[in-house]
């Protein structure tokens, strides 16, 4: 049992010790990838989100007065015809047809020659390079649907992860920065408690006074900085953070202008509640939106001549 218990321990410690050596080097992987993206993605999503921003807020005022779940679901369903289109126009058709009736041969070569050890490797081998054949005619349209689908999740995330404050409800503003000569002021809000200074952060509890889109501006050492806060109903959009000029965080907070690489301040945080839904709410709504558009695709792949 000793032995045992020390060879269970020494596999527990390799298993830890691979896992640990996959994350570094994903870190670092992905670490290279940023550096080469990161140059030509800031300045793009510089001009993109704007647009993105002005679009998705003029598209949703048509749900205004419907419940979330409306304009998820809807939406969710006009993208799946979307990205049907976008498949047809970007992918070959043909070569997907070709490489899909490959694959039924040879499954088929499998079952009836099983018995038959050559044959049926063979069948084998050549499905799996049918299969790679199919995967590589994916790659195209889905580079083409990459960066909409992106700038697209992340507008409808400011709608479903979280939810506008309501009137009366109190939460923390919280400022990524080093100086201790801070202050907050605008309309809207009242400031129950603050700055409190801590890890580098600068925290203030808030308590929302007046329903509507406001803007807190913040102090801090030779900076002037705003941050939005909205109070009021389900659905309306909210910028949990203003970003600072990572290209990763512009793309996950598109709906304020990133923050000067030289400033004091680091970034901006409001903490919003969760939206309370197990259909639209904070992270349920992803889910919805992929069944949603992957089922509306389906169906409609007919009707749009569309192989997949």
């Amino acid at each position: 049992m000793e032995t045992l218990g020390k060879i269970l321990v020494w596999l527990g410690n390799a298993v830890a010790w691979c896992w640990s050596l996959i994350g570094h080097a994903a870190d670092s992987v992905w670490g290279f990838i940023s550096a080469v993206i990161g140059p030509v993605a800031s300045p793009l999503l510089g001009w993109l989100d704007p647009v993105v921003t002005i679009l998705a807020d003029s598209y949703y005022t048509m749900f205004d007065a419907f419940s979330p779940v409306v304009g998820l679901i809807v939406t969710s369903g006009v993208v799946g015809v979307a990205m049907l289109i976008v498949f047809r126009c970007t992918s070959n058709q043909a070569g997907i047809a070709k490489a899909k009736d490959a694959i039924k041969a040879e499954l088929l070569a499998i079952k009836l020659y099983k018995d038959d050890l050559r044959v049926m490797f063979g069948a084998q081998g050549r499905l799996f390079v049918a299969t790679l054949r199919l995967q590589g005619f994916m790659i195209v349209p889905m580079l083409v649907m990459l960066l909409p689908m992106l700038l697209l999740l992340a507008q409808m995330g400011t709608r479903y992860q979280q939810r506008p404050l309501r009137l009366g409800e109190r939460t923390l503003l919280r400022v990524v920065g080093d100086d201790d000569d801070a202050g907050i002021s605008g309309e809207g809000f009242d400031v129950e408690v603050g700055p409190i200074a801590g890890d580098g952060d600068l925290v203030w509890r808030v308590r929302a006074t007046e329903v509507g889109a406001h803007t807190i501006h913040i102090k801090i050492g030779d900076d002037s900085l705003n941050k939005s806060l909205v109070v009021g109903k389900v659905g309306q959009p909210v910028s949990v953070k203003r970003p600072g000029v990572k290209w990763t965080s512009r793309l996950l907070h598109p709906r304020e202008r990133p923050i000067v690489n030289d400033a004091a301040v680091k970034a901006i945080m409001i903490e919003y509640p969760e939206l309370d839904s197990w259909v639209c709410g904070t992270d349920w709504w992803f889910l919805t939106f992929f069944v949603v558009s992957m089922v509306t695709a389906l169906i409609l792949k007919p009707v749009f001549r569309v192989k997949f």
